[in-house]
């Protein structure tokens, strides 16, 4: 009986302790997971071709965010040239916190530095196709994380756009 009861009793201990390493491990280890959300909606005050654009930090680091727009319309690239938009600025963000701001797709350009508004105009188009994207890594880290592009459906004559799914 005494050899029984110190071997399960070694034995609770042993698995004791094993879930105590598993849950100091998941502990520790959800310090290193980082995820940053973002989210588009018309802009309210403007609901013309301004959109807005917000995004969430949902980690417990800073991280630092890069976003890229652009749109291909009749076989023409157009992108934000420099800024955040053009994924050459970062916007950092505090664990738990939001931060934003917006564009406006009459912005974007081709490489012959043709806006879209004047693109759409001289081409009569009432609607076009955009995609987002954003990258992000912790302040100081090396490893990027990366959104899937989003598509979403802009029109221009009433000022409506949508999450193309």
């Amino acid at each position: 009986m005494g050899f029984f009861h110190s071997t399960l009793i070694e034995w609770i201990n042993l698995i004791v302790l094993t879930i105590y390493a598993l849950l100091t491990y998941i502990i520790a280890s959800d310090t290193q997971k980082f995820f940053v959300s973002f989210m588009l909606q018309q802009d309210q005050k403007n609901p013309s071709s301004k959109i807005s654009f917000n995004m969430i930090n949902n980690s417990k680091s800073e991280v630092e965010v890069f976003s890229r727009v652009w749109s291909k319309v009749k076989g023409q690239v157009f992108t934000f040239k420099t800024g955040f938009y053009a994924n050459n600025s970062a916007y950092p963000i505090q664990p738990f916190s939001q931060g934003g701001g917006g564009f406006d797709l009459n912005d974007l350009t081709n490489n012959s530095g043709m806006s879209m508004k004047e693109f759409v105009k001289q081409n009569n188009i009432d609607r076009i196709e955009f995609k987002i994207q954003i990258h992000y890594k912790k302040t100081g880290g090396w490893k990027w994380k990366k959104s899937s592009p989003l598509q979403y459906v802009y029109y221009f004559k009433t000022n409506v756009f949508w999450l193309d799914v």
